[in-house]
């Protein structure tokens, strides 16, 4: 484990595209309960994927390659891998930040939409 993570980073990095799945499945009953505060609630899952992936920047730049590796299906030989390099944290942290911004904005462009 990383000083300053709560979990090991291989969970941390799995948790990542169960936590943008679990957001969109809430979206639209927190919609329905917040309206229009619902946006700037849900535009902060992308932020704070976009904060944890910025801790990764230094050691990724140094060198470091992170990966999870889950048995998928252990029979057939198959893993669920997920792996951080210099150039999908990029992306990550491309998709992240855009991803932040566009949810704020739909949310504001949406919010005279009944």
């Amino acid at each position: 484990m990383r000083p300053g993570l709560l979990l090991p980073t291989d969970i941390s990095i799995a948790a990542i595209a169960l936590v943008l799945f679990a957001a969109a499945a809430a979206a639209p009953w927190l919609t329905r309960r917040l309206g229009n505060l619902a946006a700037p609630l849900l535009a902060l899952v992308p932020a704070a994927l976009f904060a944890f992936l910025a801790t990764l920047i230094a050691p990724v730049a140094a060198g470091t390659r992170f990966r999870a590796s889950f048995p998928w299906a252990p029979s057939y030989g198959l893993d669920l891998s997920f792996t951080v390099d210099g150039l999908s944290l990029v992306f990550a942290l491309l998709i992240a930040g855009i991803g932040c911004v566009i949810v704020l904005f739909s949310g504001a462009y949406l919010s005279h939409h009944p």
